[in-house]
């Protein structure tokens, strides 16, 4: 049971790649995408009268894994997925299993003829056979159609066919290593209501200074900070700051970052000294570590008058510490979290929120305290998470062991 599952009535297909490029380019793809759709499922009530999953696996063909009366609980659903899926390992006609969808799962249904009826297709590359035919038969029937690109190969032209339009909130793409950041978009999307995510910064080597959720803000400049070792405990996986004011990053802000009503601020650090982790600067929100030992925020008036600050000294110094800040504007609450657990909640009163500024991390132009330490995997939400719903971005950032 999630508190914040959706409990709309929903009919959710997926359609799920087992071509033989999925493992061609990493071992253990496959499972990637197992795991994927039972986290995607984690935020749907599942019943006969909420939401009804089923799903297809597909190669050269579709064979059906479950259907919509299968199952009728989150965990039966589960215990299917994690028993294992036999990978066909052929080639990929996503037309045929766009057919199959719609002759055995997408039938005409009397009875909840009011329902959601959505289908989620997830494919590493192109497809064989036409997309165009079936996905606009199951389009006419009143299925929405999702599309989810894994990795470097996908045809864009593909998905842009297949995918209900406005084609920009029924296409998502993401890496092998990231598919975690794709969970709560997807769950948005399908369940409106559900976390909507505004940026996501890895702060890897690979990925720099870049978000890499759909908004897609513009990169983050670097300024005399290296690459370190990550809270997964591999290489590269987070920033280091030196504690000087020239060791810093800048994020520019041309409004996908504003989330004037509501926000959540979650990140890893690593701290060994104080300064910012997420400033809006000047004058706006502010996210620091003020002591080794202590977090802190200060949400900020859009007019630029401060509210009461929070302060929790909860912090591990010289250790990984995921931690996290947020504003509900319905409630008037601000809380800091730290490993998901509230630390400090405070009624600030309802407000609008100063994020309408460019954003600093590791030190700013006029104060003398700069961070030194590691920072990872930054993400800025428009809406205030539940505990269970940050305990689940939680490792978004981790990556597969080679």
């Amino acid at each position: 049971y999630v508190p914040t599952a959706c409990r709309t009535a929903i009919d959710l297909a997926f359609l799920i790649d087992g071509s033989a490029s999925v493992e061609r380019y990493g071992i253990g793809n496959f499972r990637r995408l197992i795991d994927f759709v039972r986290n995607v499922i984690l935020g749907f009530s599942v019943s006969r009268t909420n939401t009804r999953v089923g799903a297809i696996v597909f190669g050269t063909k579709p064979y059906k894994l479950f259907g919509f009366n299968s199952y009728t609980n989150n965990g039966a659903i589960f215990n299917r997925l994690n028993k294992g899926v036999h990978y066909p390992k052929s080639g990929s006609r996503i037309g045929r299993a766009l057919l199959m969808a719609q002759n055995q799962m997408f039938r005409k249904n009397t009875r909840r003829s009011r329902t959601t009826k959505v289908v989620v297709v997830i494919t590493d590359g192109s497809s064989m056979d036409d997309v165009a035919g079936p996905s606009n038969a199951l389009k006419a029937r009143g299925v929405r159609i999702y599309c989810l690109g894994v990795g470097r190969y996908i045809n864009g032209r593909q998905l842009d066919i297949m995918a209900s339009p406005p084609r920009r909130n029924h296409i998502f793409t993401a890496d092998w290593t990231h598919l975690g950041i794709v969970v709560n978009e997807l769950r948005n999307a399908i369940c409106l209501g559900f976390p909507r995510i505004v940026a996501f910064y890895p702060l890897s080597r690979k990925t720099r200074g870049k978000d890499i959720s759909s908004s897609q803000n513009p990169e983050g400049k670097l300024h005399n900070v290296r690459p370190a070792p990550g809270p997964d405990g591999l290489p590269d996986g987070s920033y280091y700051f030196y504690g000087r004011k020239t060791s810093y990053i800048d994020f520019p802000n041309k409004g996908k970052l504003d989330s004037r009503y509501s926000l959540t601020l979650l990140a890893w650090v690593y701290p060994e000294g104080s300064g910012p982790i997420f400033h809006f600067s000047p004058g706006g929100v502010r996210f620091w570590v003020v002591r080794p030992n202590t977090l802190f925020v200060r949400f900020v008036r859009r007019t630029g008058r401060p509210t009461r600050q929070l302060i929790s000294r909860t912090l591990r110094p010289g250790r990984w510490n995921y931690v996290g800040a947020s504003y509900d504007e319905r409630t008037g609450i601000a809380t800091l979290w730290r490993d998901s657990q509230p630390v400090k909640s405070l009624f600030i009163g309802r407000i609008r929120l100063a994020t309408n500024r460019p954003v600093r991390m590791g030190a700013l132009p006029r104060d003398l305290r700069y961070f030194r330490g590691r920072i990872s995997c930054m993400q800025v939400y428009s809406v205030p998470l539940s505990g269970p719903e940050i305990k689940r971005a939680e490792r978004v950032c981790f990556r597969a062991r080679e």
